[in-house]
């Protein structure tokens, strides 16, 4: 039996909390001149952006300074 060693690093991020999945953000700037300016959180990754939905455009990674009041 072999031990696979895996480098993961031990400190994480300091993702704000205030955010939460499921919240629609308003966005700083339209990532198409066709879609709406909110944004609806699916997801926070490891290095503290969002996996975001966006009407008439779709999915999209956000970092927060992309987020309006945040």
């Amino acid at each position: 039996m072999s031990v696979i060693s895996l480098n993961v690093p031990t400190t994480q991020p300091n993702c704000d909390t205030k955010l939460q999945a499921s919240t629609w953000v308003k966005l700083r700037e339209l990532p198409s001149p066709y879609s709406y300016d909110e944004a609806l959180l699916l997801c926070q990754t490891e290095d503290c952006s969002w996996i975001a939905w966006i009407p008439e455009y779709g999915e999209i990674r956000l970092s927060p300074q992309q987020l309006m009041g945040f």
